[in-house]
């Protein structure tokens, strides 16, 4: 979302201080293991994708409390806690590349991680939550956030997920300590009961009223809805799902006569997109439906996608969407056109195709081709791959899995996978080509610098899953042939469980 990418583009501009390395200079993959490690696509995606691994492995620091934490860049110089920034984004990534490549040393680092995250782990008598960042010295946030992205909601999943992996059962306690948190925040609206009617959950709990109730996947009530879910299927504890079904029936309240979930509760401001939109939203409805079979989630979802549909605009042969859309006042919707999963057209086409699976519906399948076709024709070739501008005519294009190539390669990878057309498939081996042919190197690995910015370079080396080494690592394993299907933080449908 546009709060992050601002707080990135307003760090210091560093220049490239590494040579651009070719894939050879990433060293040679580790020797073999036991285990059943499948048999690598490309030897030289298989050595940078490793690269990538050593690199993350190697930028760790001691933890304070214990365990290994990561220093962000994008959020300089807190070792933060959380699912797309934190120690919680970099559990997934190494948990991808361990499922990919069965090197034990992916799901120790992974380990690591999660014993920090145990260590700064904060009882408050109604379970647990996590400080937004805990740093040496007693430097401690005191902000905790609910959402799937930012707090306790993505945090838990990720260390559910640990504990699937590793068979610690201790890494499951402390997620399940994370949604009894979440229950204990979840409130009513007005004149509404929770759970048996309606529960809605603020942003953090600072007591700011400006974060208020946000609704998308990343950053509001869509995303603790999706998690309750989730954890409800794992778990068999149907106390979860009355929780995830009274946030839907909140949500479901909110959309407004145009077919859009506002950004926030009161808000008439409309994001589209996947991270804080109403396609997020929608895949959140779709997954409701996935399990549930009730008809009604499916039209929630389908409400959401036609209204997103309903603003896209044909160019080039493809489908383009604005970023956000005020229908008070025309001239403040964002007429910047966004390629990325976060807020562009990928993240749309994705979530589409997730439709498409689950309905077999046509205009799901021909709007995610609409977004792939789109896409291709505003790639850039630069290197011998294929790079993506932020936005459409803008001079800025990332390597971060949210905004960049990684992220467009995977949706149009899926795409792929799901037409045959071979024009989907080469386009995201040349992300590939782009990122092997961009890296770069510290005194620790491979590394890449997050954005070029009117030519320099900046913000090199993050080690999450939004913003640097983790998603790029997932993204290649993916290419490797990965079975996880997650360019966001939420794995794809029918696979989300």
């Amino acid at each position: 979302m546009r709060r992050k990418r601002l707080r990135a583009t307003a760090a210091a501009v560093c220049t490239l201080a590494a040579a651009v390395c070719a894939l050879a200079a990433a060293g040679p993959a580790p020797a073999a293991l036991p285990g059943p490690a499948k048999a690598s696509a490309s030897p030289a995606l298989a050595r940078l994708m490793d690269a990538a691994g050593r690199s993350l492995l190697a930028h760790h620091v001691r933890g304070p409390g214990g365990g290994w934490a990561w220093r962000s860049v994008i959020q300089a110089p807190d070792l933060q806690t959380d699912r797309d920034v934190g120690a919680a984004s970099v559990i997934i990534g190494l948990l991808d590349l361990y499922g990919i490549r069965r090197d034990p040393r992916y799901l120790a680092g992974a380990r690591a991680a999660g014993d920090w995250l145990l260590a700064v782990a904060q009882r408050t008598g109604h379970g647990l939550r996590w400080p937004d960042f805990h740093d040496p010295g007693g430097k401690v946030s005191s902000t905790h956030f609910t959402s799937f992205d930012d707090g306790a909601a993505g945090i838990a999943d990720a260390l559910w997920r640990l504990g699937q992996a590793t068979g610690s059962a201790r890494y499951r306690r402390t997620a399940r300590g994370a949604l009894r948190w979440l229950e204990h925040r979840a409130s009513a609206p007005p004149g509404a009961s929770c759970p048996a009617g309606r529960c809605r959950w603020a942003y953090d709990d600072s007591g700011d009223a400006a974060p208020g109730y946000r609704t998308g996947i990343g950053e509001g009530n869509s995303g603790t809805i999706y998690a309750l879910d989730v954890f409800a299927q794992r778990t068999g504890d149907r106390r979860y799902e009355t929780y995830a079904l009274a946030g839907a029936r909140y949500l479901e309240r909110l959309i407004a006569r145009i077919g859009a979930m506002p950004w926030g509760a009161g808000r008439e401001h409309y994001f589209l997109g996947f991270l804080a939109g109403s396609t997020g939203c929608a895949y959140t409805f779709l997954r409701l439906y996935e399990h549930t079979h009730d008809p009604r989630w499916l039209r929630d979802a389908q409400r959401l996608l036609a209204f997103v549909r309903s603003r896209a605009q044909p160019d080039r042969g493809g489908l383009r969407w604005p970023i956000t859309f005020d229908p008070t006042d025309p001239g403040l919707t964002d007429v910047q056109y966004a390629t990325g999963i976060e807020e562009g057209a990928a993240g749309v086409g994705w979530v589409e195709l997730q439709a498409y699976h689950l309905t077999h519906d046509p205009v799901d399948l021909q709007t995610a081709i609409g977004a792939g076709n789109w896409l291709l024709a505003s790639a850039l070739p630069e290197r011998g791959g294929l790079a993506w501008p932020e936005d459409l005519g803008a001079d800025v294009v990332h390597t971060s899995l949210d905004n960049g190539a990684p992220g467009i390669g995977w949706f149009l990878d899926d795409l792929a996978r799901e037409t045959g057309d071979a024009r989907f498939a080469t386009a995201a081996q040349g992300a590939v080509t782009w990122l092997s042919a961009v890296a770069g190197r510290d005194r620790r690995g491979v590394v890449w610098f997050e954005n070029r910015t009117r030519g320099r370079w900046s913000l090199p080396g993050d080690p999450s899953w939004h913003w640097g080494l983790a998603g790029i690592a997932a993204f290649l394993a993916r290419m490797d042939g990965l079975g996880v299907d997650s360019p966001g933080e939420e794995p794809g449908l029918p696979s989300a469980g």
